[in-house]
């Protein structure tokens, strides 16, 4: 609801690559990736990943920009737009977005 809200709001656009509000994240992908992709789990991004942390670090301890840090550098799985594939990271990393966009984290008030 709140991405829908700041896309609503002219803060976040559902066409453009996710680099244009995440310019660190890994261009090869970040220039791939919509809103839109993520939105409708269709980015490519693998849903499940060999974690390199200790078990007793992960994933509840996470911070959103931990999370992200975890699988953006992995190749994707499809070219985003080519098929549905359900996928938790796609959704943290929108949440990743969002922190970024209002400046907020932790789910504080927007």
């Amino acid at each position: 609801m709140l991405v829908v809200q700041l896309i609503a709001e002219g803060k976040l656009d559902v066409d453009k690559p996710i680099s244009t509000f995440l310019p660190d994240y890994p261009s090869e992908n970040g220039k791939k990736i919509t809103i839109h992709h993520l939105l409708t789990h269709t980015s490519g991004i693998p849903n499940s990943y060999e974690s390199t942390k200790e078990k007793s670090k992960r994933p509840d301890s996470y911070t959103a920009e931990a999370l992200v840090e975890e699988f953006a550098t992995l190749p994707l799985e499809f070219n985003p737009g080519e098929k549905f594939s359900y996928c938790n990271a796609g959704y943290s990393l929108l949440g990743y977005l969002a922190e970024k966009v209002t400046g907020k984290s932790d789910w504080e008030k927007i």
